[in-house]
């Protein structure tokens, strides 16, 4: 599986999806540009993890910023 969408001017690629992992994460691999944010948003079926590869992210969450 690999299935390839633009969100929020990001190009994302879907590795595996609740269907592939029984419900339990997706795997998804982001590009994104300089300076690009998605809205605030929270998960309540499973948590998100990020795993920042080149460059630097900025993550909100509800107890605190993390560079």
């Amino acid at each position: 599986m690999n299935k390839n969408h633009w969100l929020f001017g990001a190009h994302l690629s879907i590795h595996a999806d609740e269907q592939k992992t029984a419900g339990t994460y997706d795997m998804v691999e982001g590009t994104m540009q300089r300076g690009m944010e998605t809205p605030m948003h929270e998960h309540t079926k499973y948590s998100e993890h990020v795993y920042t590869l080149e460059g630097e992210i900025t993550i909100y969450t509800s107890m605190e910023i993390v560079v």
